[in-house]
């Protein structure tokens, strides 16, 4: 039969832990003892529940708790899609579309089915959503409309339920002279649009996460130029357009907060403005990656000041130099602190966190990201467990700058890295079939098929590939959060998984350059039959979950 446990407190090591109840279910056993198959309805566990009647708790027997060893299969992706500029817009070119500013991809449930659908941001035009079928994207501009015609044209987009109200809604980030938009869900992907104010710059990367500590999710817009030739920031006179703040006053209801940046940082030329907590006060900090950081303003951290508030950390040993594209939250250090994996024009490279609110730049002691001549400028990147062996992997998408750059001279290869615990990664692009040679811009994860492995979706200029994992390591839990209302995916939460070997960090941050992963978190367990969790919530309590077994794991606040 199976056992049922009721995990207790976190332990002391984490902040703030909360005495809770959580059921979940051991080896191999779903509730009513039924076995949680790839695909099939998460487990759903509220915490913060009372004692387990002592009537259904029973001691597993020696004998029941035994489990074959898993065996991990050699791991690759299967190019399932690709959608062709041609094949969405016919063969009249675009005009108007932008060089640098995207295509983005993010993955969300636009129609309420359960599954994972898509939208591609598209700087002319218009963009286009697309609808799970199967674990197949498909081209849906009948479902997924905006104001009952074609989704707006964007240079980035991010999914998440803004409102509260059990449907993920859209944010938009636009071209000069266009506002910025948030589309609002009707439940089944037909939207209605709202301007943000203020928003008629040249905005990119959009990053979701409540800064405010209300509970409800704001919307941080990183803030760009249009350039028609990268050389005319050499003389330092470029002026980026300013990366903007919206905090949610009231659900549905967002108001231009940008006043609370720091002035100096506006004429910046960010791509990303990524929050992670980077000092553990359990607020999120805005971390700016910048492009032509040498010659116009570097990368800064902003500090939270726990209410929405935000001044430059100058102690932290991050405002660092370089032509940054995007930065990834991740622990690849195992240390429980998020460190920055950066992507570069050049080297990639991260910044390993101290665990006292200063970072070390890792690339300075060791090559700890392999360096392709073929592939010079990365962009979006998602690190994450990308075949469940336990350990932190690297996705990346790589292209040229310019259209006319790319020739069959000028690769620009995506590429996928893989770590083995050290901290460092290497590339096995090739061995895992990955290695598309187009204009990248980003990369987002989510499980398409359902069948418990992480998919990747590539966006290009114009392009959208869509990778199957195939093989790998079976044993992997998908866990989904519910913070509350106002923050109904746990945006900025964190999952510990604490196995045999290593505790390993993942975080719900899921925006990339451009776009944006699904808010799902993929745990691999390698070879163990069930893994404890530690949940800490954006408000910094925390839970544990105990021997927790492959398949869907959802957990509410």
């Amino acid at each position: 039969m199976c056992a049922l446990i009721w995990g207790q407190s976190a332990s002391a090591s984490f902040v703030a832990p909360r005495i809770c109840s959580l059921l979940v279910a051991l080896v191999g056993c779903g509730v009513g003892g039924e076995r949680l198959e790839s695909g099939a309805p998460a487990t759903s566990v509220e915490t913060g529940g009372g004692p387990t009647p002592e009537s259904e708790t029973e001691p597993e027997s020696e004998t029941e708790s035994e489990t074959a060893p898993v065996t991990c299969d050699p791991w690759t992706l299967d190019l399932q899609q690709a959608f062709h500029q041609e094949d969405m817009y016919g063969a009249d070119p675009l005009t108007g579309l932008p060089n640098e500013q995207g295509p983005g991809v993010a993955l969300g449930d636009l129609d309420g089915d359960g599954d994972l659908d898509a939208i591609l941001a598209v700087g002319a035009g218009r963009s286009i959503g697309f609808r799970n079928d199967g674990g197949a994207l498909i081209r849906d501009e009948a479902t997924i409309t905006a104001n009952g015609g074609p989704l707006p044209h964007a240079n980035s987009v991010a999914i998440a339920d803004l409102d509260g109200d059990g449907d993920d809604d859209v944010v938009l980030a636009r071209g000069v002279g266009y506002a910025d938009l948030l589309l609002w869900n009707d439940g089944s992907g037909a939207f209605t649009t709202a301007d943000l104010p203020n928003s008629t710059g040249e905005s990119v990367t959009i990053a979701l996460g409540d800064v405010t500590g209300d509970g409800q999710l704001d919307v941080v817009i990183a803030g760009f130029e249009h350039l028609l030739d990268p050389l005319d920031t050499q003389d330092g006179t470029a002026r980026g357009d300013g990366t903007t703040l919206y905090v949610q006053a009231s659900p549905g209801s967002f108001v231009d907060a940008t006043d609370r940046l720091p002035e100096s940082i506006q004429y910046a030329l960010t791509y990303h403005a990524a929050l992670v907590d980077y000092d553990a006060d359990h607020d999120l900090d805005i971390y700016l990656s910048n492009d032509f950081g040498n010659l116009i303003i570097a990368n800064e951290m902003l500090e939270n000041d726990g209410s929405g508030n935000f001044t430059i950390d100058d102690d932290c040993a991050c405002d660092i130099a370089k032509t940054c594209m995007g930065v990834s939250v991740a622990d690849l250090s195992y240390d429980g602190a998020p460190d920055l994996f950066m992507t570069d024009w050049g080297l990639n490279w991260y910044l390993l966190n101290d665990g006292g609110g200063g970072f070390i730049q890792a690339q300075e002691a060791h090559d700890v990201v392999p360096d392709d001549p073929e592939s010079e400028v990365a962009w979006g990147s998602r690190v994450a467990d990308l075949n469940l062996d336990g350990w932190l992997d690297a996705a990346i998408a790589y292209g040229p700058i310019l259209p006319d750059q790319l020739t069959t001279s000028t690769t620009q290869m995506d590429a996928i890295l893989l770590g083995d615990g050290s901290g460092d990664l290497h590339d096995v692009t090739l061995d895992v079939g990955f290695g598309d040679r187009g204009i990248g811009r980003t990369i987002a994860q989510g499980d398409l098929d359902r069948d418990g492995r992480p998919d990747l979706v590539v966006a290009g200029r114009v392009y959208m590939l869509v990778y199957l994992s195939r093989g790998g390591c079976p044993n992997g839990v998908t866990v989904t959060l519910d913070a509350g209302p106002g923050n109904p995916h746990g945006v900025g939460a964190s999952v510990q998984a604490h196995a045999a070997t290593a505790t390993v960090t993942q975080y719900m941050l899921p925006s990339s350059s451009f776009g944006q992963s699904a808010t799902e978190l993929y745990i691999g367990m390698a070879d163990a039959p069930t893994i404890d969790l530690t949940v800490v919530w954006p408000d910094g309590s925390s839970d544990e979950v105990l021997g927790v077994p492959p398949g869907p794991l959802h957990l509410e606040r």
